[in-house]
């Protein structure tokens, strides 16, 4: 109506209104307006803690970066150098002197893995995360994981057994991502498990696509607790109690790159019996002859 009066439409019909039917559309148009104040007021609230969380988050990624250089250098150092020692570049060393430098070997290893870990959650976080994909080899990259892991393994004392299928086709993933999610899976595999346990580790082809297996002896999960072991910083509360367990990052970490790729994680536990990670890498991502 207000644009035809302004537009001097002359048919334009006017209703009589009474004094009450005034008010009241007076009144309708003042909380109208009210609410249009008060949802411009929230806008730039929300706008004003949007800014501010993401100068925290920048403040916090700075940090972590920091912690990349600050901390990564120097373990790299002493990793490196037990290396050289562990060598015996200088003649044989006393039997205790290796194992001393073996210990100190893994520690810097398993230190400089949960460093990793939590610049890996802050890179998923802030979505800095891109996949680097290539024809590769799925026993290559079991390969290079237990490479890393064995001796952990050993001084563990657990057995490992291995069931990778002959001649499995190559596969299209990034193999560098896929092969920390083997690292965490089965790094859990050796420190939640039980003295002189097993693991065992299979790769076969099926009609879905290729089938990988991480089992192990050990504590085990309660049921209950299956759906919370991806949640950040979670060790499934009293299931996983020890020290040893860490931050908790290992299985976030693993879930976000199964996600990035579009692959299937099951987890089967029980406990004290032990816990089953069943990774399917989906026809797609296989290479076709």
């Amino acid at each position: 109506m207000a644009e035809k009066i302004s537009s001097n439409d002359r048919l334009v019909e006017i209703n009589e209104y009474t004094t009450t039917e005034i008010s009241l559309l007076a009144n309708s148009l003042k909380k109208v307006i009210l609410q249009k104040a008060e949802l411009v007021e929230a806008n730039e609230k929300l706008e004003f803690l949007l800014k501010k969380l993401e100068a925290m988050n920048k403040t916090k990624l700075d940090f972590i970066r920091n912690i990349q250089h600050e901390l990564r250098t120097p373990l790299n150092h002493i990793i490196g150098g037990c290396d050289v020692l562990g060598s015996e570049f200088a003649g044989p060393m006393l039997p205790e002197y290796f194992e001393y430098i073996q210990i100190i070997h893994q520690s810097g290893r398993d230190l400089l893995g949960k460093i990793n870990n939590i610049i890996a959650v802050a890179d998923f976080e802030s979505g800095n995360v891109k996949l680097n994909e290539s024809k590769c080899s799925i026993k290559e990259i079991i390969d290079n994981a237990l490479n890393a892991l064995i001796p952990k393994i050993k001084q563990h004392k657990l057995n490992l057994k291995l069931d990778i299928q002959h001649n499995l086709p190559y596969i299209y993933l990034d193999p560098e991502k896929i092969k920390i999610v083997l690292l965490n899976f089965i790094n859990n595999s050796i420190i939640f498990n039980k003295p002189d346990g097993d693991i065992l580790i299979s790769a076969l082809q099926s009609v879905a696509g290729i089938i990988i297996e991480i089992s192990d002896t050990g504590q085990g999960i309660h049921e209950d607790n299956l759906h919370k072991i991806t949640e950040m910083f979670s060790t499934t509360g009293d299931v996983l109690t020890k020290v040893k367990s860490g931050l908790g990052l290992g299985l976030t970490i693993a879930q976000s790159i199964l996600d990035l790729h579009d692959i299937k994680m099951e987890i089967e536990s029980k406990v004290n019996q032990g816990t089953k990670i069943k990774i399917l890498i989906p026809n797609i991502r296989l290479e076709k002859h």
